[in-house]
């Protein structure tokens, strides 16, 4: 049979009671801890989720402010083809009135060459 040792079950009691303190004050501070990392997470989630917010505003002003910008530069561009056919037909009409100028001059000769034509025949009298 054993003996009954009571101050080796005092003692072990004792020992089991201290390392039972050290694993409860060990988890106390390990819960401590994990709620400090649990807290830190979460900032960084935040931190995160509000630079992604940010993005997505910037990314709609950016489409915003690209669509302006195709409207603007196809505002300018239907001015510039328009300021292009005023040009065009400026030009055009210059040289329809050039054309026009050339074929007066053109008549004129023709006219001119007949009526000295009719005069010469006048004066060597083959007309009559």
């Amino acid at each position: 049979m054993t003996e009954y040792n009571g101050s080796q079950t005092t003692y072990s009691n004792e020992l089991l009671s201290e390392q039972m303190r050290n694993l409860q004050k060990e988890f106390r501070e390990f819960k401590k801890e994990t709620k400090m990392e649990i807290r830190e997470l979460e900032q960084d989630v935040e931190v995160a989720r509000r630079l992604a917010e940010s993005a997505d505003n910037s990314m709609i002003y950016v489409k915003e402010s690209v669509g302006k910008m195709e409207a603007m530069m196809t505002s300018f561009i239907n001015v510039v083809n328009a300021q292009n056919e005023k040009i065009d037909e400026f030009i055009n009409s210059d040289k329809r009135r050039d054309a026009k100028k050339e074929f007066v001059v053109s008549v004129l000769q023709v006219v001119s060459g007949i009526a000295i034509a009719l005069i010469g025949f006048w004066a060597s009298g083959r007309i009559g």
